[in-house]
Order: structure tokens, then C-alpha cells, then sequence
């Protein structure tokens, strides 16, 4: 019968001796605690299913459409606005990721600089709304998560 190695067999004894544990070299800050993620995949999809109660907000723009298309994995809801809706947190989460970037060019007050213009970006959602009753006590957080997300 073959003997079974393990990786301590390459090296000559006593090289362990010594030799520093890359752990205790690390440096910086402490790890943040940010929403670690430890659910389940099941407890994710539960949380997903949540409903929520959203109201999406007039719009403006007189071309804009009087109801919202928001699908997720082929499902699609037409949302109306400016009505109070009973949706699963995953429509939720589409709308909140769902923003648009507008750009701007101002000019430059520095006179000591070459370029004369500063590009500006504004970033803001398609299709604003309001989480008016969430079940979870995550829900805010995870809201603002996926909104920077976006």
C-alpha cells in the first residue's frame, strides 16, 4: 500500500519552525460589517417574495407612460402611478435599480487650470417611487443597498 502525503511531507523537517502565519502580517482597518450575507438561498428568495406597498410617482414629462413595465426572470407587471400597489420586493428591487445618468458641463472658476469646462454627473431613478410599508425591519437597509447599487 502507497503511503499517503500530506503537504508537510515536502518540506524538510523543522521548516514549520518558524515560518509566520500570513494573518498575523495583515494590516489596515477592521473588516466592516455591512449586511453580511449569510441566508440561505430559500431565506433569500422568501425575503424576495415579501410584499411591499409602493406608490410610484407622477411624472412630469408629459410623454411618460401612465403605467411602469418592470419584469423580473419573464414575469412582467404593469405598475400605474400614482396608486397604492401590494408588489413582491423583487419588482421593487428592479424599479430602485432602474436609474438614468444626466450629464452637464459647467465652467471651470479655476482660471490656473488648462481646461476651461467640468463635466457634472447626476444620477437619479427612472421611475421614483415610495416603500410605504415594508414587513421586514431589513427592508430600509436593503433598499438603500440596492439603490446605490443601481
Amino acid at each position: 500500500m502507497a503511503k499517503e502525503q500530506s503537504s508537510t511531507d515536502y518540506m524538510p523537517q523543522g521548516e514549520n519552525d518558524g515560518v509566520m502565519d500570513w494573518k498575523t502580517l495583515r494590516i489596515g482597518m477592521p473588516a466592516l460589517e455591512i449586511d453580511r450575507d449569510t441566508r440561505t438561498t430559500a431565506e433569500i428568495e422568501k425575503f424576495m417574495q415579501d410584499e411591499l406597498v409602493i406608490v410610484i410617482h407622477k411624472s412630469t414629462d408629459k410623454n411618460a407612460v401612465p403605467r411602469v413595465p418592470v419584469g423580473v426572470n419573464g414575469e412582467v407587471a404593469w405598475l400605474p402611478r400614482d396608486v397604492k400597489i401590494r408588489i413582491p420586493r423583487k419588482f421593487v428591487e428592479r424599479l430602485a435599480r432602474s436609474q438614468e445618468a444626466t450629464f452637464r458641463t459647467d465652467d471651470n472658476p479655476d482660471p490656473r487650470m488648462d481646461e476651461g469646462k467640468i463635466i457634472r454627473r447626476t444620477n437619479g431613478q427612472v421611475f421614483p417611487f415610495q416603500v410605504l410599508h415594508d414587513p421586514s425591519p431589513r427592508g430600509a437597509a436593503w433598499l438603500q443597498r440596492v439603490t446605490r447599487e443601481g
